[in-house]
């Protein structure tokens, strides 16, 4: 008699199955891949467009800090609500040159969406460095410029005059403490009238935006608002970093 082996092995439906399973797990697996590969590189340009920022305005701070005054245009570059001109003393090795200054201006290419610093320094000032792409994935900077008009309460005179026509509302401080009513303002008068008169000895301050077209009122800015916006990816909102800081310039004169 003779015997036949039964030999093992798959059916073409168990390798259908077996095939089907493995292209599940693969597909799966890629899935999860991809996904993790999304949300790696999500966070890594978010992070990536806050350090560009945070070292942009780590650059604005100070230089805006160490000028003496906003001018309107140097170099072909003019100040704008976009762009702003710095004048700030000169420094070498012993300390400031006396009547030397440096232009320091910050600009946009809107184009490449890069943040650009540029230094026209003075003859025998220690910078060295002429422009510098400060900050990539920039896609806005708004810069809004202030004067600042102090007043002495004197516990008669009720309305005082603004120095410079305002391009906003102002907001005004009576030692330090911000008034929200007590006082109307004539735009037309560029005056401000208080319901009350002030205490006598009390110290006003008026705090405005002015217009960067406005030459005088740029040059006696005490300070500026900077909002500054990087979007690593232009179609993804949740990659966007927006920085906002009200810099007083230290050094105006």
């Amino acid at each position: 008699m003779v015997r036949r082996s039964r030999q093992s092995g798959f059916t073409v439906i168990e390798a259908v199955v077996a095939a089907f399973i493995a292209s599940m797990a693969l597909f799966l697996a890629v899935t999860v891949y991809t996904a993790s590969f999304r949300s790696y590189r999500t966070q890594h340009l978010k992070s990536a467009a806050i350090r560009s920022s945070e070292l942009a305005m780590e650059y604005l701070t100070r230089d805006i800090r160490a000028a003496s005054q906003v001018v309107s245009s140097y170099g072909g570059v003019a100040t704008l609500p976009s762009a702003v001109v710095l004048k700030a003393p000169s420094y070498n090795a012993h300390g400031v040159i006396d009547g030397s200054f440096d232009y320091i201006a910050y600009e946009i290419d809107r184009l490449e969406r890069r943040l650009i610093r540029s230094v026209w320094a003075s003859a025998g000032s220690r910078t060295n460095e002429t422009q510098r792409i400060l900050a990539r994935n920039v896609d806005n900077i708004a810069l809004t410029y202030h004067c600042l008009d102090v007043f002495d309460g004197n516990g008669a005179a009720q309305t005082f005059s603004i120095s410079h026509p305002w391009s906003g509302a102002p907001s005004v401080r009576i030692n330090g403490v911000l008034l929200t009513s007590g006082y109307s303002l004539s735009t037309g008068a560029q005056t401000i009238t208080f319901a009350g008169a002030p205490v006598s000895g009390s110290v006003i301050e008026v705090i405005y935006p002015v217009s960067p077209a406005d030459a005088s009122a740029l040059a006696d800015a005490h300070m500026i608002t900077v909002r500054l916006t990087c979007r690593a990816d232009e179609a993804d909102e949740d990659q966007c970093s927006v920085l906002d800081s009200t810099i007083r310039l230290r050094n105006r004169r």
